[in-house]
């Protein structure tokens, strides 16, 4: 049998690292290196804290370790706290083909197998790579109509890359990474609902719970729907409304590099990234700021529904929020991410007069919509009857504008500083991440622990 999911299901089993690009690599590793900071960053966060509390009441203590804590448990507890952590903060990165956080579900799930099983840096990487290719071709192959639809993505296809990592990192072959990824078809779940809720969170790590236990009962040989993915009762039918031809999968077009994974300079929604940076750039009073027009896509728009967040999760999907910040402190940090911020009537004055409205014009521009999913320009009007216009089509840590290795240990630091780790063991950790390909083992973390509770 030849289809979509059996010919992906045989390049995830055969794939070694040797065959991948180096520039894919690259791309590959400081990706993993962000969403491991950022991971750290969210272990602290209440979201984090009340299910890794659970987990440990849950479930007995095993080899892999929870980010931050010191505590260890074995591969589903931690692929499910882990994943939590690296998505809490909403600071880990993106792609816009399946429109997906694919990094803080597949790392997670593939770090927790990896020391499960005493896996080395070089073994991590190469299932990291697969887990998040696995999602990404999905993702294209079912098309972005599946988020228009109401699914938070993240989770829905997140499972199959979890589960194409754990199973590459304990070796299954082709039948055994289709039953696999045909588990977590039967078993994908999350609804857009989730956005500014700690549910958004909590949706991530049980895609990487998931995964890892469907690779697991795959190895076990647990028999699987041959082809989950099509007819009636199929995976497409039921999430999109109607079943669609899947294309064959004769090789990967590698989603590191095309389209690229978007990072976050800020700790929000991916869709207030350019208008927050465009703003920055104006360095602006903001008693001399009278009002904001933000002119956007439909994706930014559909993405930020909170124009006066009533909590840290809905601050997060706010424009208002995030325009507000950078006037107020010239940045957007963790640390803003708190009721003495976002309900300080300053800010709400501030927030009120932002408005975000559709850029007709970027919506008629396919390829520049292609390009610049999450664009925005804006038109600030001042206290002098002065009108500022500027624009921002691909914020820094878009795949246009990758991060320097200087931009991506100055986020790293920040992650760590607020995780409340000594700036010398942070560095020390993001230098030895630098070398993942070398490192005998997985279990990097030990001397890495937030003072959080």
């Amino acid at each position: 049998m030849n289809d979509f999911l059996h010919s992906l299901a045989a390049w995830a089993a055969g794939l070694e690292l040797a065959v991948i690009p180096d520039a894919v690599r690259q791309r590959a590793l400081a990706s993993l290196i962000d969403t491991l900071g950022v991971g750290l960053a969210g272990a602290g966060l209440p979201a984090t804290v009340q299910v890794r509390d659970w987990a440990l009441g849950e479930w007995r203590a095993g080899p892999a370790e929870l980010l931050g804590s010191g505590e260890c448990l074995g591969v589903a507890g931690a692929a499910l706290v882990n994943g939590v952590a690296c998505h809490a903060l909403d600071f880990d990165d993106t792609c816009y083909d399946g429109i997906v956080h694919a990094s803080a579900v597949v790392l997670p799930a593939a770090l927790a197998q990896a020391q499960v099983l005493g896996a080395s840096g070089e073994r991590l990487l190469l299932a990291y790579c697969v887990g998040c290719q696995v999602e990404i071709e999905l993702g294209r192959a079912l098309g972005n109509a599946l988020y228009a639809r109401g699914w938070f993505n993240t989770a829905l296809l997140g499972g199959f890359g979890a589960a194409a990592a754990a199973g590459r990192l304990l070796g299954l072959d082709a039948a055994g990474m289709h039953r696999a990824l045909a588990l977590a078809s039967v078993q994908a779940r999350g609804i857009r609902a989730v956005l500014g809720s700690e549910a958004k969170a909590y949706l991530a790590g049980r895609a990487a719970e998931t995964g890892v236990r469907c690779a697991a009962q795959a190895q076990r040989g647990l028999s699987a729907p041959a082809r989950p993915l099509s007819g009636p009762d199929g995976f497409a039918a039921t999430h999109l409304g109607h079943d669609v031809p899947l294309p064959s999968f004769a090789g990967p077009r590698w989603a590191f590099v095309d389209p690229g994974f978007a990072l976050k300079r800020y700790p929000l929604c991916s869709a207030t990234q350019a208008a927050a940076e465009a703003l920055a750039e104006l360095a602006l009073d903001a008693r001399r700021v009278l009002a904001i027009e933000v002119r956007a896509t439909a994706l930014v728009l559909r993405s930020l529904p909170y124009a006066q967040p009533q909590s840290a999760q809905q601050a997060q999907f706010s424009m208002p929020f995030a325009l507000a910040c950078i006037l107020r402190f010239g940045d957007i940090g963790p640390q803003h991410l708190r009721p003495s911020v976002f309900a300080d009537e300053a800010h709400r004055r501030l927030m009120a007069r932002v408005e975000l409205a559709l850029d007709e014009a970027l919506e008629g521009r396919p390829d520049r919509l292609q390009a610049c999913p999450e664009g925005a320009r804006l038109r600030v009007r001042l206290d002098d009857g002065q009108v500022l216009e500027t624009q921002c089509l691909a914020a820094t840590g878009m795949p246009q504008r990758p991060f320097s290795e200087a931009r991506l240990w100055h986020k790293f630091r920040l992650c760590g500083r607020f995780a409340g780790l000594p700036d010398e063991a942070t560095r020390a950790l993001f230098e030895r991440l630098g070398q993942l390909e070398t490192l005998p083992t997985s279990n990097f973390l030990p001397s890495i622990r937030s003072p959080h509770p």
